[in-house]
C-alpha cells in the first residue's frame, strides 16, 4: 500500500511539474498572457525604495533593476536561463520609486510570454516579461535570499537581504614589477596624429583612491588619503582590448573589445562591464552587430553618464566597403541604465558620423549628451561639437576649431587633451602648430614647418549660444620650445586646472606649467616653470588622468625608484604654487610579500562599497 501511495505521489509530482511547460507550449514568444496594474504599495530592499508592480495580485520587481540593490544577474544565451545571485553587499546606488500616478488597478503594461527562465541558486522563480524586462515576485525572491515583511497599514513591502552567492567575478591579488617608467609625457606623444586608450587611471575612493593600470590584467592598488598602500588586487580583462575606464556616480565601468575580422554580426565586439565602487563585477553589456572590425582603433575612448543613460564614445574600423577599404569612423553606444540595453543604432552611418575620428570626448547632461571630435575629413576638418539626444540623434552641431588642410590628411597639427562642462559652457584644451606657416598637409606630416612645435590653447563654448572664444594660454612656436598635450582637471568652485609639460629644442623636458581658469576659460592664476618637486624631476603622464582632492591636483608615475605621486597645490589661499613628490608607504599588514594570496582575497570581499 505504501508503494502504491508513493508511486501515485511521484506520478502526481511529475505531472504537476510538466503542467507549466505544457501550458507554455501553447504560447509563442511575445504573446500577451496577462497585465501589469498600478499599485499603491511601496517596496524597499535593505531600506532603499525600488519600483514595484502588481501582477496577478502580487508584488513584483524588475530583475534588471536589482543590481543596484546587491542582487546580480547573468544570462546564458544557450540555455535561456537568467541567473540571480546576491553579492553580499549593496552597490551604493538605487533606482527610485514608481513614477506612475495611475490609480491602483489601472492597467499599465501587458505581460508577454517568454522562453527565459529565472533562477536563484538553482531554484526556479516564476517570472514574467514586461516591456522586454524580466519581473519576479518579491516574496519568492525574498524567500531565497532574505526576509519579507508586509505592513498592511502603511502598504509597504520590506525586504532585508541576508544571504546568497558571492559575485562570480572576484578580485584576485596580483604581484607586479614596475617598469622603469610608465608612459611619461614626451614631445612625440604630444604630437601624435590620433589618440589611443589611456593605460592608467586614478579613481577616487572616499578619502583615498585606486591606482588602476592596464597590463595583462587590470591591476588595481588601493591607497589611503596619506598615499599608504593598503590593498592590491587584479581583475581580469574580459576581452582582448581595453577601451576605457569610467568612474560613475554609483558604479565603475570598463569597456573591453576584441577584433571581428570575420565581419560576423553575431560576434561580441565590445563588452561594457559594470562594477561596484570596490571593483566587484555586477553585470555586463554586450555590443554586437555594430559594423565593426576593430573597436577603439586609432583614437581614444570616452564614457559619461547621467541619471538614466550611459554613453561610450570611441572609434572603430568598419567592415570592408565596396571599394575594398576598411573605413575608420567614430562609434557611439548609448545604454539605458534602467535595463542595461543599447538604445541607439550602431550601423555604418550613425547620426554623429565622423571620419577619420582622431580624438573624441563626451559629456552627459540631464537632457543631452555633448561630444567633441577631432576629424580630418567628415563632416568637416576640425573639432566638431555636437548635441546628441538619448537615441543617438544629433540636434546641434558646430565646428569650433576649423583646421586647414586636405580632406583625409591625418596630420592636423592639433592634439586635444581634455573636455569639461563648466557652469556656463564647455572648455576644451588642445595644443596646435602655427598653421600660418604650413603649406600643405598629408597623412605623414605638415609641409612648411621646420619643427612640430605646439602652442597651448583653450576653447570656451557658451552652453546656450555655442559662441566660441579661443584663449592662447602659452605660445611656443617662435622660440623653438613646445607644449605637450594639455590636461584639464576640475578643481571645485567652477575652477579648472590646465596642466602641460614644456619641451626644449631637443625635445627634452624643461618641467611643467599650469594655469587655473574660471568658468569662461579666463586665467585667474598662472604658475612659473616647475622643473623639480622635492628634489625630483617632475613630469606628467602621457596616458593617465589626474584627480583633485579638494586642495591638490594629483597624479603618479612609475619610475626606476618606484611609484611617485605628484601633488600640485592649486588652492586659492596659496599665492605661490606648491609642488611635492612622494613615494607611497607600504602598510606591512597588507604587504603582498608577507600575506598569502588566500587571505588577501578574503580581505577584498569584505571591502564596503561607497
Amino acid at each position: 500500500m505504501k508503494r502504491v501511495l508513493l508511486l501515485s505521489l511521484l506520478l502526481l509530482l511529475i505531472f504537476s511539474a510538466q503542467l507549466p511547460e505544457q501550458a507554455m507550449a501553447r504560447h509563442k514568444i511575445g504573446d500577451v498572457i496577462g497585465s501589469v496594474v498600478a499599485t499603491d504599495i511601496k517596496t524597499f530592499i535593505n531600506g532603499k525604495i525600488i519600483p514595484s508592480y502588481n501582477i496577478n495580485g502580487r508584488t513584483a520587481v524588475i530583475v534588471q533593476q536589482l543590481p543596484a540593490y546587491g542582487i546580480l544577474n547573468s544570462f546564458d544565451e544557450e540555455t535561456r536561463v537568467l541567473s540571480l545571485s546576491y553579492s553580499g553587499k549593496n552597490s551604493g546606488g538605487f533606482v527610485g520609486e514608481n513614477k506612475s500616478d495611475k490609480e491602483p488597478g489601472t492597467v499599465l503594461f501587458n505581460v508577454s510570454y517568454t522562453d527565459i527562465t529565472a533562477e536563484f541558486g538553482g531554484t526556479v522563480l516564476e517570472s514574467f516579461n514586461i516591456q522586454s524586462l524580466t519581473a519576479v515576485y518579491a516574496d519568492e525572491l525574498a524567500a531565497l535570499c532574505g526576509e519579507y515583511v508586509w505592513d498592511e497599514n502603511d502598504r509597504i513591502v520590506s525586504i532585508t537581504l541576508t544571504g546568497g552567492k558571492e559575485a562570480e567575478a572576484e578580485a584576485v591579488f596580483a604581484m607586479r614589477t614596475l617598469p622603469s617608467n610608465l608612459n611619461p609625457m614626451t614631445k612625440e606623444s604630444s604630437t601624435a596624429r590620433w589618440g589611443e586608450p589611456g593605460k592608467s587611471h586614478i579613481v577616487q575612493n572616499g578619502s583615498g583612491f585606486y591606482a588602476v593600470e592596464i597590463c595583462e590584467n587590470i591591476n588595481i592598488e588601493e591607497y589611503d588619503s596619506n598615499k599608504v598602500l593598503v590593498n592590491s588586487f587584479a581583475i581580469p580583462k574580459e576581452l582582448q582590448l581595453f577601451g576605457t575606464l569610467y568612474a560613475g556616480e554609483n558604479y565603475n565601468y570598463i569597456a573591453f573589445g576584441q577584433p571581428n575580422y570575420e565581419q560576423d554580426d553575431t560576434k561580441e565586439v565590445i563588452k561594457i562591464v559594470i562594477y561596484d565602487k570596490a571593483f566587484i563585477k555586477i553585470s555586463e553589456i554586450s555590443v554586437r552587430d555594430c559594423f565593426t572590425v576593430l573597436p577603439f582603433d586609432a583614437s581614444n575612448a570616452s564614457m559619461c553618464e547621467n541619471g538614466r543613460y550611459l554613453m561610450l564614445h570611441t572609434s572603430r574600423t568598419q567592415y570592408m566597403d565596396e571599394s575594398g577599404n576598411l573605413p575608420q569612423t567614430q562609434l557611439t553606444v548609448i545604454v539605458d541604465k534602467w535595463n542595461w540595453n543599447v538604445v541607439n543604432s550602431l550601423f555604418k552611418f550613425q547620426s554623429d558620423h565622423t571620419s577619420h575620428a582622431l580624438f573624441g570626448f563626451s559629456l552627459a547632461e540631464d537632457d543631452r549628451f555633448v561630444t567633441a571630435d577631432l576629424s580630418d575629413a567628415v563632416p568637416e576638418r576640425g573639432i566638431i561639437l555636437r548635441a546628441i539626444d538619448f537615441e543617438g540623434r544629433v540636434f546641434g552641431q558646430q565646428n569650433i576649431l576649423a583646421v586647414p588642410g586636405e580632406l583625409g590628411a591625418n596630420c592636423t597639427g592639433v592634439s586635444p587633451g581634455g573636455f569639461v562642462r563648466t557652469k556656463s559652457g564647455y572648455l576644451l584644451a588642445f595644443n596646435s602648430v602655427d598653421h600660418s606657416r604650413a603649406t600643405s598637409y598629408n597623412s605623414m606630416g605638415i609641409d612648411g614647418l621646420e619643427r612640430d612645435d605646439r602652442d597651448i590653447y583653450l576653447i570656451y563654448a557658451d552652453h546656450d549660444s555655442w559662441a566660441v572664444n579661443t584663449h592662447l594660454i602659452e605660445g611656443y612656436s617662435y622660440n623653438n620650445f613646445s607644449g605637450s598635450t594639455p590636461h584639464i582637471v576640475p578643481a571645485g568652485n567652477d575652477r579648472f586646472v590646465i596642466l602641460w609639460e614644456e619641451f626644449d629644442e631637443s625635445a627634452l623636458s624643461r618641467g611643467i606649467k599650469y594655469v587655473v581658469v574660471n568658468s569662461a576659460g579666463e586665467t585667474i592664476k598662472k604658475s612659473n616653470l616647475i622643473k623639480y618637486a622635492s628634489g625630483r624631476e617632475i613630469h606628467l603622464p602621457a596616458d593617465s588622468f589626474e584627480i583633485y582632492d579638494g586642495k591638490c591636483v594629483m597624479w603618479y608615475l612609475n619610475t626606476e625608484y618606484g611609484r611617485i605621486f605628484y601633488c600640485v597645490n592649486v588652492s586659492d589661499e596659496e599665492k605661490n604654487p606648491n609642488f611635492s613628490a612622494e613615494q607611497p608607504e607600504i602598510n606591512s599588514e597588507n604587504n603582498l610579500e608577507e600575506k598569502p594570496q588566500k587571505e588577501n582575497k578574503k580581505k577584498i570581499t569584505e571591502v564596503e562599497g561607497i
